[in-house]
């Protein structure tokens, strides 16, 4: 494995996504199917991104690999992996030197001729021109190794160039390296060799015909002024490499090592530094000659001072041997890993969703809890409740059993799993709570007759004129179809008490016979019953007490012959002992 498997991590993510949407969400339905939308359309974008890249990555290898293809097969593949590669970048200024050749190269190129690529016993040395393109190098690279990508970068610096010139390459080459670091998974060591032109006010101190030690014969008048010419000509190097010292400290390196945005380290790892004099005229425009003459006060000349007006200028080199020396303690990378490393944030993924599932059930199952104990204290205050109310607390304690019932015989669901479950523990409490469970008393809608105007004094037969009394009973018969009809007599005190509840009596079987026969009504659906006077609502010491004793009550009851099971609990036969058959059984 040569490259990250990005899209097989994002398979993973989505897996993982779904499982917990379907399994372990707290959310409703609706909302765990927007986000599986949302899941899937973001992976599917992320994938698309990431084949994209790795596509541009290959055709972006095939442009870069066949320049340097012939030397790079040449070498046995066992070889490939022990040798360190080093890629050198940079680029030169090329300008004609004064006293020069004008095939002034650039410095890669002086270091390499017309190859791209050579192989030496310490290093494979290959040559890169474009900052834009060395991530894709680094990468084809990595390909060719089997997953080792090179193992350090040479940048060669042209101090000679202009500063803008200069400026300008050393941050293109900075970016560069920034991102072929980010291709490659890890920070490549990087070494600068760079190349000055030593002549100028170094080499303008008058030569003496003479040297100490040479094959010219020593003259002794001459002695004191050779001695001062190599004692300049010494104290010159010194300031001269204290200048390039100090240059290179505080112009070269720090566009090199400049960290990136919003960090404190250098985005470049710095590995060696190297420089090479070159025994040629420096232009005087270039960065580093502008830095020597403010710095030490020292004035190049474009052409060392000869001693014949005949003499040639010396030859420029046209090309540089390749540093080998910065390779020294560069280490070779190591083989990749990366396989254990997508296996890794696998298993981070895994541990991750475990956590976030964990953390769903456990949500879920204090939930639960709350949610039955919440129903249990409820229907423990059924007394203080509306009927309809505690008929909906006993649907809801129902529920909770019957789920909690499922989960002890199917298994419970992933949602409350995880080790978090406690149904179990609250299957008894609602069990009890079902048995104490006790049935609201009957409410009972009740229309008042008066008995004057239904019958004659001491008759139980209706009067031609009663029937618009009765519609009323009906109209409020026909809301109520599934409640029994409690019709119950009254008198008052005047008479015999015994004639009187057979009256009354007598008048309520008379009201129902006219319910059934006007309106269709089963007479299984009335109760009868005849109070007499033991039942007065006023006092009988005065007329209008007395007229108001004698009437028919009309009473709708819940048909208590159904329980909340279905079967019958209530005998019809024994609905007349009293207004409230629900008491009965």
């Amino acid at each position: 494995m040569t490259r990250y498997p990005y899209r097989t991590q994002l398979l993973w993510i989505t897996l993982l996504a779904l499982a917990w949407l379907g399994g372990w969400s707290p959310w409703t339905s609706g909302w765990n199917v927007v986000a599986a939308l949302l899941t899937v359309f973001a992976i599917s974008l992320a994938w698309v991104c990431a084949t994209r890249a790795i596509r541009a990555g290959e055709r972006a290898s095939l442009k870069v690999l066949p320049a340097i293809s012939k030397t790079l097969d040449a070498i046995p593949a066992a070889d490939r992996r022990n040798t360190p590669m080093v890629i050198v970048v940079g680029d030169g200024t090329g300008e004609r030197i004064a006293g020069g050749s004008d095939n002034a190269s650039p410095l890669p190129e002086a270091m390499f001729g017309t190859a791209s690529a050579t192989a030496t016993h310490h290093a494979i040395w290959i040559r890169y021109d474009h900052p834009a393109r060395l991530a894709h190098l680094a990468d084809a690279l990595r390909r060719w190794r089997n997953g080792c990508g090179p193992d350090a970068i040479v940048c060669a610096i042209d101090a000679d160039a202009s500063p803008e010139t200069l400026q300008a390459s050393l941050q293109h080459w900075h970016s560069a390296i920034r991102e072929t670091n980010r291709a490659l998974g890890y920070t490549v060591p990087v070494c600068v060799a760079m190349r000055v032109a030593q002549a100028g006010p170094f080499a303008s101190v008058e030569r003496s015909s003479a040297s100490i030690g040479g094959d010219v014969p020593l003259r002794l008048d001459m002695l004191p002024s050779s001695i001062a010419a190599h004692f300049a000509h010494y104290g010159l190097q010194a300031a001269f490499l204290d200048a390039l010292t100090r240059w290179s400290r505080d112009s070269v390196l720090p566009i090199l090592l400049r960290p990136a945005h919003g960090n404190t380290q250098p985005s470049v790892l710095l590995h060696a530094f190297s420089v090479t004099l070159i025994n040629e005229s420096p232009p005087l425009t270039s960065a580093f000659a502008q830095f020597v003459r403010t710095t030490t006060g020292l004035h190049q000349t474009r052409q060392a001072k000869m001693h014949s007006p005949h003499a040639q200028p010396l030859p420029l080199p046209l090309s540089l041997p390749l540093p080998q020396h910065l390779l020294d303690g560069i280490p070779l990378q190591a083989p990749p890993r990366i396989g254990a490393r997508a296996t890794g944030h696998a298993l981070a993924l895994l541990a991750a969703f475990l956590c976030a599932a964990s953390a769903a059930s456990a949500i879920q199952n204090r939930a639960l809890v709350d949610q039955i104990t919440r129903h249990i204290r409820r229907i423990d205050t059924l007394p203080a409740l509306p009927p309809t109310t505690r008929a909906d607390a006993l649907r809801a304690v129902q529920r909770d059993r019957d789920e909690l019932e499922r989960y002890a015989v199917s298994g419970v669901p992933p949602r409350l799993g995880m080790g978090f479950y406690r149904g179990a523990a609250l299957l008894p409490p609602l069990h009890a709570a079902i048995a104490n469970y006790q049935p609201p008393e009957a409410q009972m809608s009740t229309i008042e007759l008066d008995s004057p105007l239904l019958f004659a004094p001491g008759s139980a037969t209706l009067n031609p004129g009663s029937a618009r009394g009765l519609i009323e009973v009906l109209r409020l018969i026909d809301t109520h179809p599934g409640k029994r009809v409690v019709i119950a007599g009254h008198s008052d005190t005047t008479g015999d008490p015994v004639a009187n509840l057979a009256l009354s009596t007598t008048r309520a079987e008379a009201v129902r016979n006219w319910l059934v026969q006007s309106a269709g009504i089963e007479s299984a659906r009335f109760a009868i019953q005849g109070y007499g006077d033991t039942r007065p609502k006023a006092s009988n010491n005065t007329v209008a007490g007395r007229a108001e004793n004698r009437r028919v009550e009309i009473t709708l009851v819940p048909d208590c012959r159904v329980g909340l099971d279905g079967t019958s609990s209530v005998n019809v036969a024994t609905i007349s002992q009293g207004p409230s058959p629900c008491s009965f059984e």
